[in-house]
């Protein structure tokens, strides 16, 4: 993939690049749970402006179904009983994405791990001496 010409902060831009790539390959590995790495993925979608895309779509739909479970820290802040409750239905709902969910996983590595800064020729060129 090539920048984006909208990209004035190309560093941050590959940085959000390889966030997308890890975190869907943490959710294919099993090693972040979908609920966690759809908010991720949802972000950063936005963040790139591709969250209507086929890859980042999924995942702003699952966060959205999923918003209402804790996650994280905040977690601490439950009763045990209520965590299993939800824990439960969580499970339950990331069940039913779970292969949407890797295939959009897939798309996302297969798409971001190719992110490619701008090339030095592609730049325009700036004022200065000549020597």
């Amino acid at each position: 993939m090539k920048r984006p010409a909208w990209v004035t902060n190309e560093p941050a831009w590959q940085r959000q690049c390889a966030d997308v790539v890890s975190t869907a390959s943490a959710i294919l590995s099993g090693s972040v749970s979908l609920t966690e790495g759809a908010r991720v993925l949802a972000e950063l979608g936005h963040s790139l402006r591709a969250a209507q895309s086929r890859g980042f779509s999924a995942f702003v739909g699952i966060a959205s179904e999923t918003d209402a479970f804790p996650v994280g820290a905040v977690r601490a802040r439950w009763q045990s009983s209520a965590l299993q409750a939800l824990d439960l239905e969580r499970g339950a709902i990331e069940a039913r994405f779970a292969y949407v969910a890797k295939q959009a996983a897939k798309l996302l590595v297969a798409e971001y791990s190719h992110a490619q800064p701008t090339a030095q020729a592609d730049r325009p060129e700036t004022a200065g001496p000549s020597a």
